[in-house]
């Protein structure tokens, strides 16, 4: 069979298990075209060789000049489709078994946010939701521009959920945006947000006051704008907000307070997740709660502390 043939009944098998998040799916389908295009669209599998695959990464290397991270997803995603090659009878073995080109990946070091500058990002939230109730007590029945303030008002309290939610709970950015509405329970003193059936984590339950406010706040005012969507967290075209536009918003809030480092929303993540070792919490508990598969995914934190210990012993 012709390589492009093979490569589109791979995608679809990832489709249908879904094993993988949406977006690593397309990832490794960007990877595998990429690869196709490289070897030709129209080549029988049986003509590409390890030689071949080591022509196409030193490509990627001296060529492309791309970075060593990006070069270990790439290779990552072909030695993959090889596999399902093999299990599938299509090829007796994989031309990667006998790749030589090893790729060493350096671990970069974690930047967390200190418990000041996480307070500096969320009093930004705050501050501009308390401009926004101001703007909107002055413009009472003036038609299209107070529900335009009561629009905005909405969004930073949306916006104040979501990073509080992955501070407080260290939940997947991918899992919180794919939250329907439905799943969102509030009660009186408590709450419960279930999770989709294939996230590894049944769901939260809600005690915080604070939390359980906002997060009433915010239904309160998607029903007073009149709004309705199948997700939780919604664009302004009542669609699931995209992890881009998360990031967005994230890194606007951020530049405001002031914060000079370069952060993304799953900084809150790795924080929710420092808070706990700092706590001295279980390993297991953690792995658990961040929904690691392994424990080797928490040896970034393992390096960070390794890395503050060493500065502080500088000072001193």
């Amino acid at each position: 069979m012709q390589i492009i043939d093979l490569m589109s009944s791979y995608i679809r098998k990832l489709k249908r298990e879904q094993k993988l998040a949406p977006r690593s799916i397309v990832s490794y389908e960007s990877d595998l075209r990429l690869f196709v295009r490289y070897i030709g669209e129209f080549k029988h599998i049986s003509e590409i060789t390890h030689h071949s695959v080591e022509l196409y990464v030193r490509k990627l290397i001296e060529v492309e000049k791309l970075n060593d991270s990006t070069v270990s997803r790439k290779l990552c995603a072909i030695r993959s489709f090889f596999r399902f090659l093999e299990n599938e009878d299509f090829i007796s073995s994989s031309p990667l078994t006998r790749l030589p080109i090893k790729i060493s990946i350096k671990r970069k070091p974690l930047i967390i946010m200190t418990l000041e500058e996480t307070a500096k990002f969320f009093r930004t939230i705050q501050n501009e939701r308390q401009q926004l109730q101001k703007l909107l007590s002055k413009r009472r029945d003036r038609g299209d521009r107070e529900r335009l303030v009561m629009y905005q008002l909405m969004c930073n309290v949306r916006n104040n959920v979501m990073f509080s939610l992955v501070y407080e709970t260290g939940i997947k950015l991918h899992d919180l945006l794919m939250i329907p509405s439905e799943y969102v329970e509030l009660r009186r003193k408590s709450g419960v947000i279930h999770l989709p059936h294939n996230s590894p984590s049944q769901g939260y339950t809600i005690s915080n006051p604070e939390m359980l406010k906002l997060l009433k706040q915010y239904q309160k005012l998607v029903h007073c704008c009149g709004l309705t969507s199948h997700y939780f967290f919604f664009n302004r075209n009542m669609g699931r907000l995209s992890l881009v536009m998360m990031q967005k918003i994230f890194k606007k809030y951020v530049k405001t307070a002031g914060i000079n480092l370069c952060l993304t929303p799953t900084s809150l993540r790795h924080a929710y997740a420092v808070n706990l070792l700092r706590n001295n919490t279980n390993i297991p508990i953690i792995r658990e709660e961040l929904g690691y598969k392994t424990f080797e995914g928490l040896l970034i934190y393992q390096d960070y502390f390794n890395l503050t210990a060493k500065k502080r012993q500088k000072r001193t």
